[in-house]
């Protein structure tokens, strides 16, 4: 027997609301060649009695909601009844994704309905956009070649609560494998693993309503993803080590963290900028309880290599850090110049103009050390520069250890607050050549 799908939904569509599970289909096309129809119980309800109907689909093309190209379908083997519908040698194709597949769907015309399905296939750039756009997940993945897909097994009830598991490859990629569970208060990766010749990483995460927690151990060199990472992450680089973080709440003093950290050669990704993008080119990081520890890291960006170490740690009303800098040279005017050109090349985003009860360094508290062997500033160079840099409540006090300037040592103080600026510096002349230190001040010839 052999069922034009279109007509008979056509039919169907005139019998008033359709069944539940037929709401998200607005259309079908195509064949199913009934092999076999067994049935028993009253003729008026032929879904109240017992039934077994076999065959299979050909050609057949469904337009679903939320779906946003026609799936095309087929099916070498399909058994209906009442409580279960078995489909074996299943293909369902959609713009550039293909999957072959053997599945369940248990109690199909009840609202208790699950799936249960095991596929293979790939997957490509065009519909996993989709599925990630839907996802929320575009600022983060891009795929750019076709993702082939195996041992991937989906159980979900149609509503809320999913199970997705397997394996990911692209031609020039790494093996991902993933193990994903969705539920109305809970969001759970036990398992999600990257390895090629590069990268031996394993993750977990979770969330749930007032906590997030996360895991990462192993080694993972940021060239495995590249063909899957979007332009706003770092896409060079490694990182290798173990850490594990759990938050409890909105604020970052609610961070729990533990482990070790060490990596370099990561590019930083900036908005508008396509070269002279700073690198970290190494860095050492620990971790214990909310406390951030430093051990090392360089930046470099353009003419400028700073070295980083120290430590941050949340409290109630902020930030509290105490760290150390320390540079051979810094360009100010050019340093300026770039951050002025970065911020003139992000997209407009409008913002809440800051008000006098608000400021950038509101709930910081610490000190910062800077040592700068050369410092490049409006035609003055300063060689070198040593200061402290205390904030606390609202005053921020420099403390200037050294500073030499046209041969001049200027050390001193000052204290910035809401109110006032105070400046006290004590100059001392390192040369008897009074007139050339003045001419070098005043910018003269």
């Amino acid at each position: 027997l052999d069922l034009a799908l279109g007509e008979l939904f056509d039919w169907v569509k005139t019998l008033g609301a359709p069944h539940e599970a037929l709401q998200p289909l607005s259309d079908l096309d195509g064949r199913a060649v009934i092999s076999a129809l067994h049935f028993t119980g009253p003729r008026s309800e032929p879904l109240a009695g017992d039934y077994l109907l076999r065959g299979r689909l050909q050609e057949v093309s469904a337009t679903l909601d939320p779906i946003p190209e026609p799936l095309a379908l087929s099916a070498e083997s399909v058994a209906v009844a009442p409580a279960r519908i078995d489909i074996a040698g299943l293909t369902a194709a959609v713009s550039d994704a293909s999957l072959t597949a053997t599945g369940t769907v248990s109690d199909p015309f009840s609202a208790a309905r699950s799936l249960t399905l095991a596929a293979s296939g790939f997957i490509g750039p065009r519909a996993a956009h989709w599925a990630l756009e839907k996802s929320g997940g575009t600022d983060w993945v891009a795929l750019q070649q076709p993702l082939t897909v195996s041992r991937l097994s989906l159980d979900t009830d149609f509503k809320a609560t999913h199970t997705v598991s397997g394996a990911f490859q692209t031609a020039e990629g790494p093996v991902l494998t993933a193990d994903l569970h969705l539920a109305p208060d809970k969001v759970s990766a036990p398992a999600i693993t990257v390895s090629d010749a590069r990268s031996n990483a394993r993750f977990a995460i979770e969330s749930q309503p007032g906590q997030l927690s996360a895991r990462f151990n192993g080694r993972l060199d940021l060239r495995s993803l590249d063909l899957l990472l979007s332009d706003r992450l770092p896409r060079s680089g490694w990182v290798e080590g173990e850490w594990r973080a759990t938050r409890a709440g909105a604020a970052w003093q609610d961070t729990r963290m533990t482990g070790r950290l060490e990596g370099g050669d990561i590019v930083l990704s900036v908005p508008g900028m396509d070269t002279d993008t700073p690198r970290l080119e190494s860095f050492a990081i620990a971790a214990t309880g909310s406390k951030l520890t430093i051990n090392s890291a360089d930046l470099h960006w353009d003419e400028i290599a700073l070295r980083l170490k120290g430590w941050l740690d949340p409290i109630k009303s902020g930030l509290n850090f105490d760290l150390r800098g320390e540079a051979p040279f810094i360009d100010g005017d050019a340093l300026l110049a770039k951050i002025g050109s970065e911020k003139d090349q992000r997209p407009q985003v409008e913002t809440t103009p800051p008000t006098s009860e608000t400021s950038w360094r509101d709930g910081m508290e610490g000190v910062l050390r800077l040592d700068i062997g050369h410092l490049k500033q409006s035609g003055y160079h300063i060689r070198p520069l040593a200061a402290k840099i205390a904030l606390r409540d609202d005053q921020t006090m420099v403390e200037i250890l050294q500073a030499d300037l046209c041969d001049v040592s200027l050390p001193g103080n000052l204290l910035i607050d809401s109110a006032q600026l105070q400046v006290q510096l004590q100059p001392s002349a390192a040369t008897r050549n009074v007139g050339q230190a003045l001419s070098c001040l005043l910018q003269q010839p």
